[in-house]
């Protein structure tokens, strides 16, 4: 889950010493540090500086800060706390400050509170927001939608919705997901369930796709006698669920033929709508492309929605009927539906079909895309054989294939003391004739072979392989 803090080293601003010259040396070792060093080493860095000047508040607030992020929640709370006695004592806490000490009191405070929405202390988390407002009405640390959140959850439904309301207005682009999904929430348990859906296909505009977002579009939908815009939601939903591996296209027709029977229920759909739109999801699941086509076209509904206009799309470019500007209408679609491994599975199936193989060769980014977003499915599969067929390798050799980002994962994996399986597939990689795939996994072996885990298991498999695998493991070992 995605989560805000003040950002780290978000200011170095000093709180006044009797020594001149030291308050000159720490700020130049505050800057330095801020300049040249990142992650651990800065935190060690401005450990070491803390143990050196514990009376300032800027390295107590950047402590606190960077333990925050890390999730180190109680860790976090000694800097925090003790940065707040310091704001106290010397009065940086108040109005009267200058400028520059109130928004460095605002950054702790909002930290403060981030700190309590967390720990489910929520009045304290609104309490310590209210303050942080109070010291920098700017907000740039996102403390009004933490007070938002916490009054939503403490029953303050009003002052939460003014809170998300002025936020939503002014600082939109500061929300991360969890304020999204809180107004969203709030929304429609006030009935508001436009505004809502406005939420949620905002958030999908910004973010990854999140489970349960069809569905909660789909009986938001359903609240206000939109049937046919309920059903593309929750096939929108399956759809999502189909390319992460956790469902199959049986249990989607399954569940659209329990779909078409509910729709015939008059208590739950008195204007019997969404019969031929299911139907036409079926033929889309199956693969009948000129008839999904045929039927979605004539259905309003579906080329009103976004999704409902993929669907049309990607069934235009499968049956090879798509235009030029057709598929300028469905590049525009790819900022809500970037998550959504099919919308690139379809766009160079699309490619192939309309202008031929060669079109997709040079759109290799596209093909790699199915994988990443979908590595465990038949849509990745069919797309490492098209880049196999593209590397002028065979379906087999293709199947192979690992992407960098694949590949950096495993290496991150093992070395952080994983099971030395998950090499096999790199040593799979390796069985394949030269390029370019083959050539980074005999790099992330050499740099992991300094591992003497690892190099045991590689000095095991090269006795016991043979052929191209057994010659690359050995010129591997020999270096």
């Amino acid at each position: 889950m995605q989560n805000r803090c003040a950002a780290f080293l978000c200011a170095i601003i000093l709180i006044p010493s009797a020594c001149a010259s030291r308050q000159t040396s720490y700020q130049a070792r505050h800057e330095e540090l801020a300049r040249t060093q990142t992650g651990s080493e800065l935190f060690i860095g401005l450990l070491a500086l803390d143990q050196e000047y514990p009376n300032s508040l800027a390295l107590k607030v950047d402590l606190g800060a960077h333990l925050l992020a890390a999730g180190e929640l109680e860790k976090a709370r000694v800097y925090l706390e003790a940065g707040e006695r310091l704001a106290v004592r010397t009065r940086v806490n108040r109005l009267g400050g200058g400028t520059k000490n109130r928004q460095l009191a605002a950054l702790l405070y909002a930290d403060l509170a981030e700190l309590s929405w967390r720990t489910k202390q929520y009045r304290e988390a609104a309490d310590y927001s209210s303050v942080s407002l109070s010291l920098d009405p700017e907000d740039p640390s996102g403390a009004l939608f933490t007070r938002a959140k916490a009054r939503a959850v403490l029953r303050e439904n009003g002052e939460s919705l003014a809170d998300f309301a002025k936020g939503w207005e002014s600082r939109r682009s500061t929300m991360v997901p969890e304020d999204y999904r809180a107004y969203g929430s709030l929304l429609s348990s006030e009935g508001r369930n436009g505004e809502a859906l406005a939420t949620l296909a905002a958030y999908q505009a910004r973010f990854p796709y999140e489970q349960g977002i069809g569905l909660a579009e789909s009986l938001l939908y359903e609240r206000t006698g939109l049937i046919e815009e309920s059903v593309l939601a929750a096939f929108k939903e399956l759809e999502y669920q189909r390319c992460a591996g956790s469902t199959t296209e049986a249990r989607m027709l399954a569940g659209l033929g329990d779909l078409a029977r509910k729709l015939e229920d008059p208590a739950f759909n008195p204007g019997r709508r969404g019969k031929r739109l299911a139907a036409s999801l079926c033929r889309y699941v199956k693969g009948d492309w000129p008839g999904a086509l045929a039927e979605l076209s004539t259905i309003a509904s579906v080329s009103a929605e976004p999704f409902g206009r993929y669907l049309l799309l990607s069934a235009q470019l499968e049956a090879g009927k798509a235009t030029s500007g057709d598929f300028q209408s469905y590049l525009s679609l790819e900022p809500s539906l970037r998550g959504l491994a099919s919308y690139y599975h379809h766009l160079w199936r699309g490619l192939k079909a309309c202008r031929g193989p060669e079109a997709v060769s040079a759109a290799v980014d596209i093909v790699e895309k199915c994988i990443l977003l979908a590595p465990r499915t038949g849509i990745a599969a069919e797309a490492r054989r098209e880049l196999g067929r593209i590397r002028g390798l065979s379906p087999a050799d293709g199947e192979k294939l690992l992407l960098g980002a694949e590949l950096e994962q495993i290496a991150r994996a093992v070395k952080s003391g994983a099971d030395l399986a998950l090499l096999e597939p790199v040593l799979a990689l390796l069985t394949t004739p030269d390029n370019a795939y083959q050539a980074a996994g005999t790099r992330m072996l050499e740099a992991l072979k300094a591992d003497a885990r690892v190099m045991a298991f590689l000095e095991e498999r090269r006795k016991d392989s043979a052929g191209r695998l057994k010659e690359r493991l050995a010129f591997l070992l020999s270096e």
